[in-house]
């Protein structure tokens, strides 16, 4: 949690050195990423597990193929290659190993259910940005 509150805060940042307004009405691919997450908050472990690996994973492999990024992004290039942020993602993914291999009932069901909606909601996430 503690990393995340720091990375809302650097993302307000970058937002601000851009002109990006946070407060204009959210993109209906934006929002429905955004309901999906406030969804799991009411899913069993694995799955939120499995869906913050997801996304960091999804950050991780995207910014690593930019690399070395163009002078625009390489903030962002920079902030999801380094060695920690690779490390967390590795620590993430050890987590969901964890959870899976304990999981009871529809719990594991659940967590690969999180994995491709995470997936799907990345996609759609990156296709409208990269669009404008």
């Amino acid at each position: 949690m503690v990393a995340t509150v720091g990375e809302l805060g650097w993302f307000k940042e970058m937002a601000a050195q851009r002109g990006v307004v946070l407060d204009a009405q959210m993109h209906p691919t934006t929002r429905a990423y955004s309901d999906f997450l406030l969804a799991l908050t009411y899913s069993g472990y694995p799955a939120q597990i499995t869906a913050i690996w997801a996304l960091e994973r999804t950050y991780l492999e995207s910014w690593d193929g930019a690399r070395p990024g163009a002078q625009p992004y390489r903030e962002f290039v920079n902030r999801w290659t380094t060695d920690s942020f690779r490390s967390y993602v590795g620590d993430l993914q050890s987590c969901v190993d964890r959870q899976i291999e304990a999981c009871v009932g529809d719990q594991a069901q659940d967590g690969e259910d999180a994995f491709v909606w995470v997936t799907h909601h990345e996609r759609g996430f990156w296709d409208m940005a990269m669009s404008g």
